[in-house]
């Protein structure tokens, strides 16, 4: 499974609410036993768009770490730093959205999304409202083929213990950079389901430039 280029929303790593977010993805991860095919922990993130085009995609970052390729939404990209909200826990039928956080669809979260959709996805503009209009914005806990229906309920306890504080606190000051990965399948690997331990930043200076050339229009 492939889902080639994604835009990331990443915390800053000095918040003590991304730290205790961070325990709570590798917790869920490196526990294997509450499903089938868990996926180990991977960096605390809220997709903004995917669907990004491979030109993106030329040159990665030396290194795969949280905070490789970040950059800061306000003092690096001159945008508006959205208002980030966590409206609730979920647990669902999909690998890719098994355990998340839903966030709330406030106007400055769409309003970013808007922009980079704009500007790294070639679709038409009423393609670009249809992808606003059916918006899920979520950060990932845990990612898992499927898992024991009868352990929702403890699972659901699980991530409100682990996320004591953070559940209910505006994450605005938290969520505030912005990352390029590459999260295609290498070659020979693209029917995976878990294709996570694979993803790795993209270069942020080619993305960083057209950004900002637009902007300024």
């Amino acid at each position: 499974m492939s889902l080639g280029g994604s835009f990331w929303l990443v915390p800053d790593l000095t918040s003590p609410a991304a730290a205790q977010l961070q325990r709570c993805l590798e917790e869920l991860g490196n526990d294997k036993t509450w499903g089938e095919d868990v996926s180990d922990p991977f960096s605390c993130h809220a997709t903004i768009t995917s669907s990004i085009s491979a030109k993106w995609l030329t040159e990665h970052t030396h290194e795969n770490t949280a905070a490789a390729g970040a950059v800061s939404i306000s003092s690096a990209l001159g945008l508006a730093q959205p208002k980030i909200l966590i409206k609730e826990i979920v647990i669902d039928n999909l690998f890719f959205k098994r355990i998340y956080l839903r966030l709330e669809r406030t106007e400055s979260l769409l309003a970013l999304t808007r922009a980079f959709r704009q500007a790294f996805v070639d679709e038409h503009p009423s393609e670009t409202e249809n992808f606003l209009n059916n918006f899920d914005p979520h950060i990932s806990l845990a990612y898992a083929k499927s898992f024991d229906h009868a352990r929702e309920k403890e699972l659901r306890a699980r991530v409100e213990s682990l996320l004591a504080g953070v559940l209910h606190s505006d994450l605005s000051s938290v969520m505030t950079h912005v990352k390029l990965m590459d999260c295609r399948s290498p070659p020979g690997k693209e029917h995976e389901v878990d294709t996570a331990k694979n993803w790795r930043p993209a270069e942020s200076l080619q993305w960083v430039r057209q950004l900002k050339r637009r902007q300024s229009r």
